[in-house]
């Protein structure tokens, strides 16, 4: 317990500031423009740290790519970043584009502007239904994830108390401080976290190279071109059809935009600004690619990252114990209460807004003090509830599937709602609405190709190339649909955007 409490008192100081963040702005919340941020100026920068801090992630980038540089070498880690990036870029055009650019500035979410443009007016919007359900799953699942990794993470510090002791703490205050300060302590207190991350990572990066020049070289250059053909053809172009679209299909980015007003040339400052510290991403993999090269073989591939951590133990002596590994955990939860509370806002704001609200028919723009008092508990109450069951994917990983497994899951999922938005913004001159059916056919269609997917290789092939294939399923069953619905769309006789009140809620 000695070695483990200077790290321990460090997680507590990042996760307390967090939590001060919460009660600060608690007064902020009262309403539910202070505790979605709907429609309120969000700074170019803030959006760009909330961006970066959320994705730089403790699931998705410090063990999960660990794993990739260890499978695929690190030029599969290069790969992957390039397409993250082209992501981001290909974000920052369409959200310039008609009618998504005037959609930003007076609308709410992601599904209700697919909805505005595939459901028809006075009857039951199951396109819009079935786009928030599916972000919902995602959005639910993707925080289970974080907090399956920060159990896999603690289970390597030694000493300390249970790991799952350990994660339970960690999303319950994550969860009281989401509550509290809603979108605006989330975004706010992503700065200093990201700060932290990019000590974390430098400190890896180091470490990583210490081993490296203290090592018997490899085989195998680390860097050697030749370690492209360990890039599988299919795992590439899964990585296209999973990175580059995911940015434009998830409701958080989305959500970030609405919050800066729709201000184009802030939002894309923002990202713009962003865009280096992405390259942050290959640190892990460099890492895992290092463990590859010397021919280190972790007791799970999930905890490679980890375990070379363990190998320069011996040469950092007592700086390990009272500065690098505090750092290093410290940056890991930093991480993780970025990514989750980011997400677990847009979660909570795609179930009241768009399902909630839509079951209750509910006029967000003419509602009194006292009903909005009242769906600003009710938001409240299903934080608490969805972000705690959430837990239940750390289940899931533990008996199911990897940690690497659910990411991909969570992505093949995500990006079926990328081709609605996509059609919309490439034929402005059809008529999308007298084929809602489709539209929704489409949305299912997507959602079963890559679960099918990933039940076949959890209990019958295991093959990875299998799981490469689920993004790839997914995506081409709801474009087979879409295009179909395009091509028996009637031209439309008016634009299908629905005009708003900007000054509505």
């Amino acid at each position: 317990m000695t070695e483990a409490l200077p790290t321990l008192l460090f997680v507590a100081i990042v996760l307390g500031y967090s939590l001060w963040q919460g009660f600060r702005h608690e007064s902020s919340t009262v309403g539910l423009n202070g505790f979605f941020l709907m429609n309120k100026s969000l700074h170019a920068k803030a959006l760009g740290t909330s961006f970066v801090a959320s994705n730089i992630s403790v699931a998705t980038v410090v063990l999960a790519l660990g794993v990739v540089g260890y499978n695929f070498g690190f030029w599969g880690a290069v790969w992957i970043t390039i397409c993250w990036i082209s992501g981001i870029l290909l974000f920052a055009y369409l959200i310039g584009k008609e009618p998504v650019r005037e959609y930003l500035r007076v609308g709410h979410t992601l599904h209700e502007f697919i909805g505005e443009h595939y459901d028809q007016p006075g009857r039951l919007p199951i396109v819009r239904l079935a786009a928030s359900a599916l972000t919902v799953i995602v959005f639910w699942g993707t925080i289970g994830i974080e907090f399956f990794a920060g159990f896999l993470v603690f289970t390597k510090l030694g000493g300390g108390p249970s790991p799952m002791l350990i994660a339970l703490v960690i999303a319950a205050v994550i969860i009281l401080y989401t509550i509290k300060g809603g979108y605006r302590a989330a975004t706010i207190a992503d700065w200093p976290r990201l700060i932290l991350v990019c000590i974390g990572f430098l400190i890896l990066g180091v470490i990583a190279f210490r081993i490296q020049q203290t090592s018997t070289p490899g085989a195998e250059p680390l860097f050697s071109l030749s370690s492209l053909s360990r890039i599988p053809p299919v795992w590439a172009f899964a990585s296209i059809i999973t990175l580059v679209p995911v940015q434009l299909s998830g409701m958080d980015m989305w959500q970030r935009c609405v919050a800066a007003e729709g201000n184009i040339s802030a939002i894309r400052r923002g990202l713009f600004l962003s865009l280096p510290l992405n390259l942050l991403w290959l640190v892990p993999a460099y890492v895992g690619a290092l463990a590859k090269s010397l021919n280190y073989t972790p007791a799970h591939v999930n905890y490679v990252v980890l375990e070379i951590l363990d190998q320069i133990k011996p040469f950092i002596g007592q700086w390990w114990e009272w500065i690098v590994q505090p750092l290093l955990y410290g940056s890991l939860v930093a991480t993780m209460a970025s990514t989750i509370d980011t997400l677990l806002m847009s979660l909570i704001f795609t179930f009241m807004y768009d399902m909630y609200g839509t079951f209750k028919r509910i006029d967000y723009s003419t509602l009194s003090e006292t009903e909005e008092a009242d769906l600003v508990v009710r938001s409240k109450f299903w934080t608490g509830m969805l972000g705690l069951s959430s837990l239940f994917i750390v289940f899931v990983g533990l008996f199911m599937a990897t940690l690497y497994d659910l990411i991909v899951t969570s992505f093949a999922l995500q990006i079926i709602l990328f081709c609605p938005v996509l059609f919309v913004i490439l034929t402005p001159k059809r008529d999308l609405t007298k084929r809602r059916i489709l539209a929704f056919i489409g949305l299912a269609a997507g959602f079963f190709a890559a679960i099918g997917t990933i039940i076949l290789y959890l209990t019958m092939i295991g093959d990875p190339r299998v799981l490469s294939a689920a993004p790839i399923a997914a995506f081409a069953a709801t474009l087979i649909f879409y295009l179909i619905l395009v091509l028996l769309s009637p031209k439309a006789k008016e634009s299908t955007t629905i005009e708003r009140d900007s000054e509505s809620a």
